[in-house]
């Protein structure tokens, strides 16, 4: 074997471990920065602005997620959780209850809604262009921006529950476990077969799919990481009582109301949602989908009613 192969050889072998290595940690950081170093910042890129000032979040919504603490004893004061408007129309959270940094329960602006009258119909835009709100897809979407305190209320339980488990560290250590798992590959066939000193094309092809299914694999476990910790959370806060499973009925039947006119409205809509209301994802299943949110909690509204009549 001559020197210059051997040296190609090791110095390749060298190369990989450090790539592997900054990928892991790369992974880590990517979730550890936004969420925990630079948690205000993070959160401040979806804060809701209206003229040029932060939507502030009415004071109502402090008792509310109070009472919710409570109910689902959960602490709110210490790590501190804090509330914010967000962009969209969408509930959504940033951060962990388990760090010192705390975390945002981010509610849409929709929330402060009591009636359509509250609507400001001339800041909506629906594909960069203003929504027939007369037409039946836009009286629709009217009605489905309007929601009562008890889907409020399971709205921010539900985000809550998500910031309270261990999704955020499954999220930062699944990428250094398929780093190991790729480098464990990667020395049983360079052991094996002798891989560093086999012609280019043939290493170009083996590490091309150990990418491809390093990133597959990575992927598929975020996502499963996340449908297994929504599903938790929904049995979490449906466990409270009947206020919350049939705010929580309430919550995903406007939004599958929501979607259903968007479907609608939007110029490439059918792509976007499918005829009952759910995002449709080409590869990824990102989230649980909300009809089966919805039958989750349905059944345990059965469950509930049935254990009152015995």
């Amino acid at each position: 074997m001559s020197k210059l192969l051997k040296f190609s050889a090791e110095t390749g072998e060298k190369f990989l471990t450090y790539s592997l290595v900054s990928v892991g940690l790369g992974t880590v950081i990517a979730q550890v920065a936004p969420h925990v170093w630079f948690l205000d910042n993070y959160a401040g890129l979806f804060q809701l602005y209206k003229k040029g000032f932060a939507v502030e979040v009415p004071s109502h919504f402090e008792t509310m997620l109070s009472e919710i603490s409570d109910d689902l004893a959960i602490p709110v004061k210490n790590p501190l959780t804090r509330l914010l408007t967000v962009i969209g129309f969408d509930t959504m959270h940033f951060g962990t209850t388990s760090t010192t940094s705390g975390c945002f329960i981010g509610i849409p602006v929709n929330f402060n809604y009591k009636s359509e009258k509250d609507i400001d119909k001339l800041s909506i835009q629906v594909g960069n262009k203003s929504v027939p709100w007369d037409s039946k897809d836009g009286i629709e979407l009217a009605n489905s921006l309007i929601l009562s305190d008890a889907a409020k209320r399971f709205g921010i339980a539900y985000e809550l529950s998500l910031v309270d488990t261990f999704k955020f560290y499954l999220h930062c250590f699944s990428g250094p476990v398929i780093v190991i798992i790729c480098g464990g590959v990667n020395n049983y066939f360079c052991n094996i077969f002798g891989l560093p000193y086999r012609p280019f094309p043939v290493k170009g092809v083996f590490y091309g799919l150990l990418i491809a299914f390093g990133i597959g694999f990575y992927y598929l476990s975020k996502d499963l990481i996340t449908t297994y910790y929504e599903m938790q959370a929904l049995k979490n806060v449906s466990k409270v009582g009947e206020e919350y499973i049939t705010g929580g009925l309430e919550f995903y039947d406007k939004l599958l109301a929501r979607n259903k006119a968007l479907r609608n409205l939007l110029p490439d809509g059918s792509s976007e949602f499918n005829t009952d209301g759910d995002s449709i994802y080409l590869f990824r299943k990102k989230h649980v989908p909300i009809t089966v949110k919805k039958q989750l909690l349905e059944k345990e509204l059965e469950k509930l009613n049935h254990s009152n009549i015995i």
